[in-house]
């Protein structure tokens, strides 16, 4: 599929940092940089600064979008009522999450719109809903989350977890595992969110994973091991979180994470290798959406 849109506009929140909000930012960059014709539309319609999370990403923004026949206007899933508003312009779905779409699209069998993945499990999901324009269009971790040199870390017997998912069952292990240290992974810095993640050994996620979330693959990129559900979302398949099996786990499995973190944490530098796979699909995510943007816009 070779770009025929003389414009392309990405319609994008700012004021607050998201894995999804960022990933607007790097589509918009990427075609900046391989000299396509992007701009970016804050939502609602402000002149807001650019956070400081995203100044390094070089965009062109506008406030005014063409309804014209040879432009294409992408809207993230939280806003695919925003395509209602035109009528000409080409129009495009990017699926950042699934869920998060909360039902509100319907219009499955509408040829006319494209529907970009950024996760198997988004396109498993559009697949079995009918849609016929499903392609592949991920994201990747910046530039500087990526430590310049690898080096042992001084790791301590921290597990840490995301508060803002899935904390009936991380609650129930935390209440099992007293003697051990949980560090939510909130209200830090990028700086600071490094600072953890060489320091901590395991990252659970009992989640829904509403696609293929972030901060799994930053806990990987600083050698913690990753235990996730095995029954929500983008965890349940082996292409979002290539991870093995035995890192994947039911709610009722209760005695058997607590078993698996305790490996974790007691022999770190053996089960940490058990994810170098998942490092290695890591590390080649930016080039690999270069290469689709590539492909798809310029």
């Amino acid at each position: 599929m070779k770009s025929r849109y003389k414009n392309i506009y990405i319609l994008t929140p700012n004021g607050f940092e998201t894995g999804g909000v960022e990933a607007l930012f790097q589509l918009a960059h990427a075609i900046h940089i391989l000299k396509g014709k992007a701009f970016t539309v804050f939502h609602p319609n402000k002149n807001d600064a650019v956070l400081d999370a995203y100044k390094n990403y070089k965009i062109n923004r506008t406030n005014t979008i063409d309804d014209e026949e040879e432009n294409l206007l992408i809207v993230p899933e939280v806003w695919t009522d925003e395509l209602q508003a035109y009528k000409k312009i080409n129009k495009a779905i990017w699926w950042l999450s699934i869920d998060n779409n909360f039902g509100k699209f319907t219009r499955f069998d509408d040829r006319s719109i494209i529907h970009f993945s950024q996760s198997y499990y988004a396109n498993k999901y559009l697949l079995e809903k009918g849609c016929t324009q499903v392609i592949n269009l991920y994201d990747y971790l910046r530039d500087d989350f990526f430590p310049e040199t690898f080096t042992d870390y001084q790791k301590e017997n921290i597990v840490c977890y995301n508060p803002k998912k899935g904390m009936e069952i991380t609650g129930s292990i935390m209440t099992r595992m007293p003697q051990v240290g949980f560090v939510p992974i909130e209200n830090l810095s990028t700086k600071g969110v490094k600072n953890l993640l060489k320091r901590s050994k395991v990252y659970i996620d009992f989640g829904h994973h509403p696609g293929k979330d972030r901060i799994p693959r930053e806990a990987a990129i600083y050698y913690n091991c990753i235990i996730t559900s095995s029954n929500y979302g983008a965890a349940k398949n082996d292409v979002d979180i290539p991870i093995g099996k035995q890192y994947k786990f039911r709610e009722d499995q209760l005695p058997e994470i607590v078993e698996r973190i305790n490996l974790c944490l007691t022999s770190h530098n053996e089960y940490v290798c058990d994810f170098d796979p998942y490092r290695k699909v890591i590390w080649k995510q930016k080039e690999e959406f270069f290469n689709q943007v590539r492909e798809l816009f310029v």
